[in-house]
């Protein structure tokens, strides 16, 4: 276990655990992590990585999310959270069946998407006549 401290980490920690109204005890129960661990962590030190991912799975977040969070990789400006979420969870589909199933539910949304955007682009632009 790291003996780095960090108040973000332990705010953001605190913030997680009363969004989802867990106690230290259901982190602990789902991360397969011990008590005073959590408590530790709750204390503001920084898990290791093994625990951050447990952390991360337990709460049901990307990894690089918790590792953002804890200071272990540096944030990024421009990086898309909602993507990074849609990722971590396409990676946890094993089943081949239901992999081809959510690419074509991407693919459609995608379409879908670029349909509308060159509708938009394609509209005739309407003169005032001013009468």
């Amino acid at each position: 276990m790291s003996t780095r401290m960090d108040k973000k980490f332990q705010t953001w920690l605190m913030q997680q655990l009363q969004e989802r109204d867990w106690s230290q005890a259901d982190l602990s129960r789902k991360s397969n992590l011990t008590r005073q661990a959590i408590a530790n962590y709750m204390a503001g030190r920084i898990p290791d990585e093994k625990s951050l991912r447990q952390i991360a799975r337990a709460f049901k977040l990307p990894a690089i999310t918790v590792f953002r969070v804890a200071g272990i990789l540096p944030a990024e400006p421009d990086a898309d959270e909602w993507v990074e979420e849609m990722n971590d969870k396409i990676i946890q589909i094993k089943d081949p069946t239901r992999r081809e199933m959510a690419k074509k539910v991407l693919d459609t949304l995608v379409e879908d998407e670029q349909s509308g955007q060159n509708q938009r682009q394609e509209k005739p632009k309407t003169k005032s006549t001013g009468k």
